[in-house]
Protein backbone atom coordinates (compact mmCIF):
# COMPACT_ATOMS: atom_id res chain seq x y z
CA UNK A 1 0.00 0.00 0.00
CA UNK A 2 0.97 3.29 -0.67
CA UNK A 3 -0.85 4.72 2.70
CA UNK A 4 -3.77 4.36 4.98
CA UNK A 5 -6.85 2.54 3.40
CA UNK A 6 -10.69 1.97 3.76
CA UNK A 7 -12.26 -1.21 1.84
CA UNK A 8 -15.38 -3.08 1.48
CA UNK A 9 -13.99 -6.33 1.19
CA UNK A 10 -10.33 -7.60 0.06
CA UNK A 11 -9.33 -10.45 -0.98
CA UNK A 12 -5.37 -11.65 -1.15
CA UNK A 13 -5.74 -14.71 -3.94
CA UNK A 14 -2.77 -17.66 -2.88
CA UNK A 15 0.19 -16.87 -4.69
CA UNK A 16 -0.60 -13.38 -4.21
CA UNK A 17 1.49 -10.74 -1.96
CA UNK A 18 0.14 -7.69 -0.28
CA UNK A 19 2.34 -5.60 1.76
CA UNK A 20 0.74 -3.21 4.04
CA UNK A 21 4.23 -1.51 4.73
CA UNK A 22 3.02 -0.16 8.03
CA UNK A 23 0.06 1.39 6.82
CA UNK A 24 -3.50 1.02 8.26
CA UNK A 25 -6.40 -1.10 6.33
CA UNK A 26 -10.28 -0.60 7.65
CA UNK A 27 -12.56 -3.36 6.20
CA UNK A 28 -16.09 -2.99 6.24
CA UNK A 29 -17.45 -5.89 4.76
CA UNK A 30 -14.58 -9.12 4.47
CA UNK A 31 -10.95 -9.95 4.20
CA UNK A 32 -10.10 -13.48 2.96
CA UNK A 33 -6.50 -13.77 2.97
CA UNK A 34 -5.15 -17.06 0.81
CA UNK A 35 -1.88 -16.06 -0.24
CA UNK A 36 0.52 -13.86 1.74
CA UNK A 37 -0.08 -10.41 3.80
CA UNK A 38 2.70 -8.60 5.20
CA UNK A 39 1.41 -6.77 8.26
CA UNK A 40 3.09 -6.74 11.48
CA UNK A 41 3.65 -3.31 11.61
CA UNK A 42 0.05 -2.45 10.16
CA UNK A 43 -2.79 -2.07 11.78
CA UNK A 44 -6.44 -3.48 10.27
CA UNK A 45 -9.67 -2.50 11.70
CA UNK A 46 -13.10 -4.40 11.06
CA UNK A 47 -15.96 -1.75 10.55
CA UNK A 48 -19.56 -3.04 10.02
CA UNK A 49 -22.64 -2.47 10.63
CA UNK A 50 -23.27 -6.24 10.39
CA UNK A 51 -21.31 -9.37 10.71
CA UNK A 52 -18.31 -10.16 8.59
CA UNK A 53 -16.43 -12.90 7.55
CA UNK A 54 -12.64 -12.36 8.02
CA UNK A 55 -10.01 -15.32 7.05
CA UNK A 56 -6.53 -13.53 7.84
CA UNK A 57 -4.56 -16.31 6.38
CA UNK A 58 -1.96 -16.90 8.97
CA UNK A 59 -0.88 -13.19 9.16
CA UNK A 60 0.21 -11.49 12.18
CA UNK A 61 -1.07 -7.87 12.72
CA UNK A 62 0.60 -4.96 14.96
CA UNK A 63 -2.96 -4.31 16.07
CA UNK A 64 -6.71 -5.71 15.21
CA UNK A 65 -9.27 -3.38 16.03
CA UNK A 66 -13.16 -4.29 15.87
CA UNK A 67 -16.03 -1.82 15.48
CA UNK A 68 -18.51 -3.89 14.32
CA UNK A 69 -19.64 -7.56 13.95
CA UNK A 70 -16.90 -10.37 13.05
CA UNK A 71 -16.48 -13.73 12.70
CA UNK A 72 -12.70 -14.89 12.20
CA UNK A 73 -13.02 -18.31 10.08
CA UNK A 74 -9.23 -19.27 11.44
CA UNK A 75 -6.66 -18.18 13.99
CA UNK A 76 -6.62 -14.39 14.60
CA UNK A 77 -3.10 -12.97 16.12
CA UNK A 78 -1.63 -9.51 16.60
CA UNK A 79 0.51 -7.42 19.37
CA UNK A 80 -3.20 -5.78 20.29
CA UNK A 81 -6.20 -6.88 19.91
CA UNK A 82 -8.21 -4.14 20.59
CA UNK A 83 -13.14 -3.88 20.98
CA UNK A 84 -15.47 -1.04 22.09
CA UNK A 85 -18.91 -0.49 21.40
CA UNK A 86 -19.88 3.05 22.21
CA UNK A 87 -23.25 2.58 21.08
CA UNK A 88 -25.21 -0.79 19.89
CA UNK A 89 -23.62 -3.63 20.43
CA UNK A 90 -22.31 -7.04 18.24
CA UNK A 91 -20.81 -10.26 18.24
CA UNK A 92 -17.32 -11.13 17.65
CA UNK A 93 -16.77 -14.62 16.94
CA UNK A 94 -13.59 -16.69 16.80
CA UNK A 95 -13.03 -19.93 15.19
CA UNK A 96 -12.82 -22.68 17.91
CA UNK A 97 -10.06 -25.19 18.26
CA UNK A 98 -6.69 -23.29 17.15
CA UNK A 99 -5.16 -20.49 19.23
CA UNK A 100 -5.69 -17.31 19.29
CA UNK A 101 -1.99 -15.62 20.13
CA UNK A 102 -2.21 -11.65 21.54
CA UNK A 103 0.48 -9.50 23.43
CA UNK A 104 -2.64 -7.10 24.66
CA UNK A 105 -6.30 -7.90 24.80
CA UNK A 106 -8.63 -5.42 25.42
CA UNK A 107 -12.44 -5.00 25.28
CA UNK A 108 -14.97 -2.34 26.31
CA UNK A 109 -18.45 -2.32 25.95
CA UNK A 110 -20.21 -0.98 28.54
CA UNK A 111 -23.10 1.32 27.71
CA UNK A 112 -25.34 2.22 30.63
CA UNK A 113 -24.16 -0.17 32.30
CA UNK A 114 -24.77 -2.91 29.75
CA UNK A 115 -22.23 -5.31 28.19
CA UNK A 116 -22.65 -4.74 24.53
CA UNK A 117 -19.51 -6.63 23.30
CA UNK A 118 -19.90 -10.50 22.70
CA UNK A 119 -16.96 -12.74 22.47
CA UNK A 120 -18.32 -16.40 21.46
CA UNK A 121 -17.03 -19.40 19.44
CA UNK A 122 -17.83 -19.35 15.50
CA UNK A 123 -18.77 -22.86 16.42
CA UNK A 124 -21.37 -23.04 19.38
CA UNK A 125 -20.30 -24.97 22.13
CA UNK A 126 -17.09 -25.94 20.89
CA UNK A 127 -14.25 -23.49 22.38
CA UNK A 128 -12.34 -20.80 21.45
CA UNK A 129 -9.06 -20.83 22.80
CA UNK A 130 -7.08 -17.32 23.91
CA UNK A 131 -3.51 -17.05 24.80
CA UNK A 132 -2.71 -13.25 25.85
CA UNK A 133 0.96 -12.53 27.22
CA UNK A 134 0.93 -9.62 28.58
CA UNK A 135 -2.38 -6.77 29.48
CA UNK A 136 -5.62 -7.82 29.36
CA UNK A 137 -8.80 -5.72 29.99
CA UNK A 138 -12.35 -7.17 29.30
CA UNK A 139 -15.05 -4.59 30.30
CA UNK A 140 -18.46 -5.17 29.21
CA UNK A 141 -18.13 -8.22 27.77
CA UNK A 142 -20.78 -11.24 27.43
CA UNK A 143 -17.93 -14.09 27.32
CA UNK A 144 -18.72 -17.64 26.26
CA UNK A 145 -17.13 -20.83 25.41
CA UNK A 146 -13.70 -19.71 25.61
CA UNK A 147 -10.37 -21.34 27.46
CA UNK A 148 -7.55 -18.68 28.59
CA UNK A 149 -4.12 -20.34 28.18
CA UNK A 150 -1.17 -18.69 30.33
CA UNK A 151 -3.16 -16.30 32.16
CA UNK A 152 -6.46 -15.74 34.32
CA UNK A 153 -8.93 -13.42 31.84
CA UNK A 154 -10.68 -11.64 34.88
CA UNK A 155 -13.81 -9.40 33.37
CA UNK A 156 -15.13 -6.44 34.66
CA UNK A 157 -18.36 -5.92 35.74
CA UNK A 158 -20.52 -5.59 34.00
CA UNK A 159 -19.42 -8.68 32.42
CA UNK A 160 -21.46 -11.71 32.15
CA UNK A 161 -20.50 -15.55 32.12
CA UNK A 162 -22.10 -16.51 28.82
CA UNK A 163 -21.32 -20.52 29.85
CA UNK A 164 -18.78 -22.99 29.17
CA UNK A 165 -15.60 -20.58 30.18
CA UNK A 166 -12.38 -21.94 31.75
CA UNK A 167 -9.96 -19.68 33.43
CA UNK A 168 -12.57 -16.27 33.36
CA UNK A 169 -12.88 -14.70 36.22
CA UNK A 170 -16.58 -12.66 36.38
CA UNK A 171 -17.63 -10.01 38.34
CA UNK A 172 -14.35 -8.08 38.73
CA UNK A 173 -14.09 -4.58 39.91
CA UNK A 174 -12.24 -2.25 37.67
CA UNK A 175 -9.44 -0.14 39.28
CA UNK A 176 -11.00 3.41 37.86
CA UNK A 177 -10.29 6.34 39.73
CA UNK A 178 -13.22 8.42 39.30
CA UNK A 179 -12.79 11.34 42.08
CA UNK A 180 -16.80 11.09 43.02
CA UNK A 181 -15.59 10.87 47.08
CA UNK A 182 -13.15 13.47 48.29
CA UNK A 183 -11.01 13.23 45.28
CA UNK A 184 -7.97 12.73 47.45
CA UNK A 185 -7.39 10.11 49.53
CA UNK A 186 -7.24 6.73 47.81
CA UNK A 187 -8.63 4.82 50.97
CA UNK A 188 -12.48 6.70 50.15
CA UNK A 189 -14.08 3.88 48.27
CA UNK A 190 -15.98 6.55 46.53
CA UNK A 191 -12.98 7.53 44.61
CA UNK A 192 -13.00 4.32 42.87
Amino acid sequence: LAGSVRLNQLVVDFGATLNLAGYDLTITNGLTVTGTMNASDSKVVFASTGQQSVTLGGSHFREIGVQGGVRFLDIASADVFSANAAGSGYTIAFAAGGMHTFDSFLVSGVVDSIPTIRLASGDPGSSWNLNVASKARVAGAIVSDSTAVGITMAAEDPSTDGGNNVNWVFGVKGNHWTGAGDGKNWSDERNW
